[in-house]
């Protein structure tokens, strides 16, 4: 004898096999209906064991990205700040420090995550807010990226590819050597001359390893409270040692630029990075390079 293959298949052939007799009984009394209920359940989860069983996690439309600066003027406690943006990554930048500086994602209570151990932080299905706990840093700033871990897919090509490659469970000191380590390199210059005082930093890709740039991000402060109406001019000039790419930018303040694609620098050449006022009055310069080392 077949098994039903739904619940309908089941009330068919039951309706075909009862007398007029055992249908009068079954107005009188619930005992059918219980045993209907049961052998509805025993279907359905045949089904199940038939298709397989599928988790599905809730869907979150998510924005592209979305960059929120943040002062650390004052100290933020916990369980922190409200910031009501949906995302499944977090990356993170100060001038300061990230200790001290945490976040709870999407409901309360929960465990705080230290930006200072997980940056980028990731997690899914998502969330649609988070709670922001910071220090107080006067001065300083939080600069946090906050979007989908898929917006880095032309980013994280070479990432992936490691990922293809390789089987196997790692403990988190080895795999951060094969996945990649976040990079990060600054040139700061407190007391710019006017028109062309300012900064250049220089680094050397180590053998074995490869340098992808991500991002650059530029600032021009006046150094003294006077000058913070006027102008704040500066140029930056980024390029490799062996002539692969020149990057200069320039503006009114500061800017942050995010690569569509990394800037590739192999192991054993070098980078040149620097930045330079042109206000008319003394200037705090500083010039960060952002990317990942493979």
């Amino acid at each position: 004898m077949a098994v039903p293959q739904t619940y309908e298949e089941y009330l068919e052939e039951l309706g075909g096999k009862l007398s007029w007799f055992e249908r009068l009984a079954d107005g009188a009394t619930g005992i059918d209906e219980r045993l209907d209920l049961n052998n509805k359940l025993s279907i359905e989860n045949l089904k199940l064991l038939r298709e397989g069983f599928k988790v599905q996690y809730p869907s979150i439309k998510l924005p592209h990205y979305s960059v929120l600066t943040l002062s650390l003027d004052t100290a933020r406690p916990a369980p922190g700040e409200e910031v009501e943006i949906p995302g499944d990554m977090i990356t993170a930048f100060t001038d300061g420090s990230l200790d001290g500086i945490y976040i709870r994602p999407d409901s309360l209570p929960t465990d705080a995550i230290p930006l200072n151990e997980f940056n980028p932080y990731r997690q899914l299905p998502g969330w649609t807010r988070f709670w922001l706990e910071t220090t107080s840093q006067p001065g300083k700033y939080l600069r946090l990226y906050i979007g989908e871990a898929s917006a880095e897919a032309s980013v994280g090509t070479v990432r992936t590819n490691i990922i293809a490659q390789i089987v196997g469970i790692y403990l988190q000191p080895a795999w951060a050597t094969l996945e990649g380590n976040d990079k990060s390199l600054a040139a700061i210059e407190t007391n710019a001359m006017a028109f062309g005082g300012g900064k250049t930093g220089f680094y050397t890709v180590p053998l074995g390893k490869t340098l992808y740039v991500t991002g650059i991000q530029a600032v021009c402060r006046a150094k003294n409270a006077a000058d913070a109406d006027k102008h704040q001019y500066f140029a930056t000039d980024v390029y490799d040692h062996s002539g692969n790419f020149h990057s200069n930018y320039g503006g009114d303040g500061g800017f942050a630029l995010d690569m569509s694609q990394p800037l590739r620098v192999d192991a054993g050449d070098g980078l040149t990075y620097s930045i330079e006022s042109w206000s008319n009055h003394l200037t705090w310069v500083k010039i960060v390079i952002l990317g990942y080392e493979v």
